[in-house]
């Protein structure tokens, strides 16, 4: 009688190969997912753009009561808005810092045309600092910001 060896399986060598491949794999996946340009950084900075988008549109609405304020005020060169008038625009978060209206018009003798400025800080619910810049009745800059906003006196 012959001794017959029918084994079915996979030999060592395919073994070998395939979990190297997966290896191979799983290393650039994990670069992927947590490199700096990585997906969860990308879906951080998407997160903070969109918020961003989300804060100078609520911004955007602040202009129209900047300008009255200005124009009705007697004084000449800037006003200040504060906290307390900018925190109804900004529902949930707190307003950092008051924000000065600075115009370039000499009001008392109706010479030139006034343009206001505004620069202030909010903080969101999650703790971001964004920074907003107002000029020319838009919202033309909303950043995030490291720097811990000092706390003001006065309001």
């Amino acid at each position: 009688m012959k001794n017959q060896n029918t084994q079915s399986g996979i030999t060592l060598i395919a073994l070998v190969v395939t979990i190297v491949v997966l290896l191979i794999l799983a290393g650039i996946t994990v670069g992927f997912v947590l490199s700096d340009g990585g997906i969860f950084a990308s879906a951080q900075e998407a997160k903070i753009n969109q918020r961003a988008g989300e804060i100078s549109d609520l911004a955007g609405q602040i202009y129209p009561a900047m300008i009255a304020k200005y124009y009705s005020s007697s004084q000449t060169g800037s006003i200040t808005f504060s906290k307390a008038e900018l925190t109804p625009f900004f529902p949930g978060m707190t307003v950092a810092s008051k924000a000065s209206v600075v115009g370039n018009e000499d009001k008392a003798n109706n010479k030139g045309l006034s343009i206001p400025t505004a620069e202030f800080t909010v903080t969101d619910t999650d703790g971001t600092i964004f920074k907003i810049t107002i000029s020319n009745s838009v919202v033309t800059k909303v950043e995030k910001t490291d720097a811990v906003v000092p706390a003001e006196s006065g309001e």
